[in-house]
């Protein structure tokens, strides 16, 4: 009995060799050309996702794409299996771009479609091996600001890299925020913002920033003491991740700016928020000298 499930075992993994031998594989150039001969096999897979594709467009246009070590997949017949985003993404942006393409026996398309595309993706800060406490905010920034929804990990690396990134490191290491609001990545994108656009100094800002998160609230500054009272009145307020005028974000630049204002109250006129546009803008143009493609 031992003897014959030891062989079964081996002529189990015999069997998935020779499965394997049956998939051909090919580098190729793929032009709008070639991918729209192969996206005439794609029949019953996902719905594509739009954004997706202009993501990776945008990346092939600007030089950025990276040949993907994952494989356009086809069958013999010609039935797309993965890789339609891919070429969508070539047919958008009028480029080619190197791929390895595999052929699988037409038997084996169902098996292998549903093993596809099961890996956990990895996000931004993984993809560059920077903590999210740094990526976070800049991604903020850059949907907000740049108006970039789904920005990659090389338009975030251009301000890591940036005096934006080493002061959003050094806040970390320094203040160690802690608390509902202060660990907001609108609220650390603030706190840069109010520094890089000269209107208050690092070491104010920071040392203002640690007592928010490591004191009591008798020791902030009044004007924060507002802040946080209507945080907690209006539960947070609008916080839309895409606008500058993100509650958290709009109010904490406005305290970092009037830090020793006596005020009872915090109301952002029109023209603060109009203003707060240009103030970002001008923040991110100091913080790197390269201008990021839109």
């Amino acid at each position: 009995m031992f003897q014959q499930s030891k062989k079964t075992a081996q002529d189990n993994v015999f069997a998935a060799r020779t499965h394997r031998d049956d998939h051909i594989t090919e580098e190729a150039l793929i032009g709008p050309i070639m991918a729209k001969d192969l996206l005439v096999g794609n029949t019953g897979n996902r719905k594509v996702r739009d954004q997706h594709v202009k993501n990776l467009a945008r990346a092939i246009s600007l030089g950025r794409w990276v040949k993907n070590p994952s494989p356009i997949v086809k069958t013999e017949s010609g039935k797309l299996l993965d890789g339609q985003h891919r070429l969508h993404a070539v047919l958008m942006s009028g480029e080619p771009i190197r791929s390895a393409i595999v052929t699988v026996p037409d038997h084996a398309a169902e098996e292998i479609f549903q093993v596809l595309d099961q890996g956990t993706p990895r996000n931004v800060a993984d993809a560059l091996r920077v903590d999210r406490t740094v990526t976070q905010p800049i991604l903020y920034l850059l949907r907000s600001s740049y108006k970039i929804i789904k920005p990659a990990p090389d338009d975030v690396k251009i301000f890591i890299d940036s005096e934006l990134g080493d002061l959003l490191i050094e806040l970390q290491d320094r203040v160690k925020p802690k608390g509902r609001y202060f660990t907001n990545p609108t609220f650390r994108a603030a706190c840069i913002i109010a520094i890089l656009s000269k209107k208050v100094d690092k070491e104010t800002a920071f040392g203002c920033y640690h007592n928010l998160c490591h004191l009591t609230p008798s020791e902030w500054h009044k004007i924060f003491s507002i802040f946080y009272k209507q945080m907690v009145e209006t539960a947070g307020g609008k916080q839309n991740g895409r606008s500058l005028h993100n509650d958290v974000f709009m109010r904490a630049l406005y305290c970092f700016i009037n830090l020793d204002a006596n005020l009872s109250t915090i109301r952002i006129s029109d023209g603060f928020r109009n203003s707060i546009v240009h103030i970002v803008a001008d923040a991110l143009r100091r913080a790197t000298d390269e201008n990021l493609a839109l």
